[in-house]
This record gives C-alpha cells, structure tokens and sequence, in this order.
C-alpha cells in the first residue's frame, strides 16, 4: 500500500469515527425532540391532584347566609373564600396535609383534615365531594368543647377503594366521645 493510502485510509477512520459519534450524540437527543406535542400532554395529565368540592346545607339559615371557608397546608394559609349557597372547592397536591377551617358568626368553627399522602405510583386527579352543616353555639353548650376543636373529620387516601374517603375510625372515637361528653375518659 502506498504512503498516499494509509494517509487516505486514517482520515477515512478519523472521519467515520467522528460522524459515529455525531450521530450517538443525535441519536440520543432525537427522543428529547421527537413527537407530536402529546408526550407533554400525557405528563401533565397524569400529575396528580385532589379537588375538594364542599357544600355547606344549612349556610341560608345561618345569620349572615354565609361562612368563611379557609384553606391551610400545615399552617399556612394558602386560600380563602366566602361561600354561600354555591359550595366552595380547593385544589390540593400530593402528599401534603391540609385544614379547611369553616367559621361563621354564631357557630362552632369546624375543621376538616385532609391527608393527601398516596403511594408513589399514584399519579391520577382525584375528586373528593362532602357536604356538612355549621353547629350554632347555643345548639352546642352540652358537647364537650375540648372535642368540638378537633377537626370534624380526616379525609384520606385508602388503597382498597384508590381514591380518597373518611376516615371512619375518627370518626367513630369523635363520635363517642361527643356522645360520652365530660364524662368519657377511655376508648376501648
């Protein structure tokens, strides 16, 4: 072979391996840019996300015929609105514990917890719907008071059913222990 050939032939090789690499390097970059616009599309439904919708049945017979309704993630407070008889609704985030505070001028505040802690692999939107009815103060002077500032109910995420109900042993022990009043010191 002559001294013209293998000059020839190295930078052939240099050449080929340098567009080899080229083409690893677009190779690799192509699924970061193809497509049709849906791969985003696909991720951003698949976020997760929980909306609570609330309903207050007794707002028109309160004083006012209205209640403030207050959201907080642990103790901050993120949003507020007014309700009347249209119900109020919040978005929440995964894995985050929230209070909705509900107060009105003449009523007993009512707290709602909600636990948004889910398995990892859940990545779905969620609706929870609840309606409740605000306590006026008179009608409250024989519950336990100490009771009555505990959250109202806890609203979690259960597997068996995937997706978000009551926590229906809370309910239960705060059940008894409205009922029992002063008087009930132990839960079995």
């Amino acid at each position: 072979m002559s001294k013209y050939m293998k000059t020839k032939s190295k930078s052939l090789n240099s050449f080929c391996k340098a567009g080899l690499i080229l083409l690893f390097l677009l190779l690799i970059n192509i699924p970061a840019t193809a497509g049709n616009g849906n791969e985003k599309k696909k991720a951003k439904n698949e976020v997760f996300s929980l909306t609570i919708n609330g309903l207050i049945s007794n707002v028109k017979e309160l004083e006012n015929k209205n209640c403030l309704v207050e959201l907080y993630c642990y103790t901050e407070k993120i949003d507020s609105v007014i309700v009347n008889s249209k119900g109020f609704h919040f978005v929440l985030d995964k894995n985050k514990y929230y209070t909705i505070k509900i107060s009105q001028k003449q009523c007993v505040t009512k707290l709602i917890s909600i636990d948004t802690e889910t398995p990892e692999m859940i990545n779905n939107k969620h609706i929870f719907q609840f309606e409740t009815s605000m306590l006026k103060e008179a009608d409250a002077t024989k519950l336990d008071k100490m009771v009555l500032d505990f959250p109202a109910a806890l609203i979690m995420y259960y597997e068996g059913i995937s997706g978000f109900e009551f926590c229906l042993e809370y309910d239960k022990v705060r059940n008894d222990m409205l009922k029992h009043g002063k008087d009930f010191h132990s839960i079995d």
